[in-house]
Order: structure tokens, then sequence, then C-alpha cells
């Protein structure tokens, strides 16, 4: 799986934070190299979880078909903030994004404010070597970013204005991460019990279901029943033109039309002719009892 650069490119969805009040723990400061409020980067997913609470959504994914350079990304709507614990560094915290205006780096620089002010506010603070890049897409046309390397912040722009702030530690070398002391976090977790599952066996659980289906759909006896579905294929195509990529597990803790607690496996569906063409996904309870199936494919 292509490694995905910047935080908010793989959110999915609209998501809204729990009813927890966090506004008297979270302080509106963002420190180069260390975090923003209390959360820091080094700490684990229970020291965070005891600041914050339970996310509104958690979803997980390794950047490589071996697995074992997992991520796990956590979404707090309210606060407008995702954050992101890496296999590679032990599951500790490795990355943080705000889309929040609340936040401030240096009492100077906050989201919505203007790439001119911006770099001029950089500047005056002493930072010259300022990287820009044009990340434009055909999502976003205008869409921008200054890099930051000596302080390990990125700068998102949508439209000539900051949309994003994104935030790694600080490195001594090309090997070597500069963790900051980790704050003693005490007191019991914040929210509500969280249960995780090993995300091989929902992998698994959904290709077993997928296997049932293609099977079925691509049955000569079942052509008139499925006939609308298989049209949405290229044309031509059989069973053994079609796989599957795992993509990663979501769960939904507390999203608006989400059912609490429910959780989601994705797959991209694969042509070996015409690469991704779509994607399937299944639905769990809490008790893993399923609860929906859903395929996309691209034109239907």
């Amino acid at each position: 799986m292509p490694c995905i650069s910047h935080i908010s490119d793989y959110r999915p969805g609209v998501r809204f934070f729990k009813s927890n009040d966090t506004s008297s723990i979270m302080k509106n400061n963002i420190t180069s190299g260390i975090g923003i409020g209390e959360v820091q980067f080094g700490m684990l997913s229970s020291q965070v979880r005891r600041i914050l609470g339970v996310p509104n959504e958690i979803e997980i994914f390794a950047h490589s078909e071996e697995g074992d350079d997992g991520t796990e990304n956590w979404h707090y709507e309210d606060l407008e903030l995702s954050i992101s614990f890496s296999q590679e560094d032990e599951w500790k915290l490795d990355i943080i994004s705000t889309t929040s205006a609340k936040f401030s780096f240096m009492d100077a620089i906050t989201v919505n404010q203007s790439i001119k002010d911006v770099k001029k506010s950089l500047q005056k603070l002493g930072y010259k070597d300022l990287q820009i890049e044009d990340s434009a897409s055909i999502e976003i046309p205008n869409h921008k970013v200054i890099s930051v390397g000596e302080i390990g912040i990125d700068f998102w722009f949508e439209n000539d204005k900051l949309s994003e702030i994104q935030m790694t530690p600080l490195w001594e070398d090309d090997e070597t991460i500069i963790w900051p002391n980790i704050l003693t976090v005490e007191g019991e977790s914040n929210g509500d019990a969280l249960i995780k599952h090993d995300s091989d066996v929902l992998f698994d659980k959904l290709d077993e279901h997928i296997n049932e289906w293609v099977i079925k759909i691509f049955d000569p006896a079942n052509a008139e029943e499925f006939s609308d579905l298989i049209s949405d294929f290229p044309s031509g195509t059989t069973l053994d033109h079609l796989s599957f990529e795992r993509e990663s597990v979501n769960y939904y803790l507390n999203i608006q039309d989400k059912p609490k607690g429910t959780m989601e496996a994705k797959v991209s569906i694969v042509h070996s002719e015409a690469e991704i063409i779509g994607a399937m996904s299944l639905v769990w309870d809490e008790n893993l009892e399923m609860v929906n199936d859903f395929w996309v494919l691209e034109g239907s």
C-alpha cells in the first residue's frame, strides 16, 4: 500500500467527538519537537487516552503487504485533531495534525491565516529555509505545503489559506528520533472501554465473505440474478481477473450515522487488466456479528 504523506488524506468521512470536556485539559500551544498541549510525541495510546478520552474513530492500516509497518490513526472531531501511532516506533505517537484555529504555533501562526502572513511570521521567527511545494490534485487544485525541517512542522494550504498544521518529532540524524521527556499522566482512562480486535482476524473474516460472494456472482447459474452487478465490472471480467488488497480497519466509536461500537474492514478490488476498480467492506457490531457489507465499483 502506498505511504500517505499527509494525515488528512486518509480521513474516511465526518467525525464527531465524544461528549468529554477537554477544554480544561488541552492547552492551545503547538511546541516544536514536543507536541500539542499536553499530548506529546512518544506517548502510547493509553497515555493519550487518559488525556483526551476515546477518539471518535480509529483507523488501522499497513503501508506494505508485509504488514510490519502498521499505523494507527485516532481522530477527535471537536478538537479537529488527528494523531498517529507507528508500529515501527513501537507504537509511539509520531504524527500530530490539527485543522483548528484554536491552536497556535509560537502565538503567531494559526489555521485560516494566509500563506503570505504565515511566511512572514516564520521569517520573523528566524526560519529562513522554507521549502514550499505545490501539492495540487484534482480534488484540491490549489494545495501547497510549507515544510520547515528544523522544527518538524508542515503548514498545509488550500486556496492560499492555512488549512492544517502537521508536526512530527525532531531527528538527531537520519535514524534517531529525539523523543521528548514524557509527562507523567496519572488517573484512569478517560471515556468508555476501548476494545480492538486483531486486524488479521477481521481481514480473514472479510476474505471468507468475499470469496463466498464472488464465487456466487460469477457462477454462470447465477448470471441473470447478478447481471446488473456484473455489468459494472470491466467487460469480460471473470473470477480469475480479481484479487483483493487489504486496506484498513476502522472503529466507529462515536460517529454520526454510524452505529456506536461498530467496526469495518476494507479492501480494494483489483483487476489484473484494469488495476483498482473499486472496494468492498464488511461491518460488524461489538460482538463481531455482521451488520452490513458494501460493494463500490468505479462507474457503478
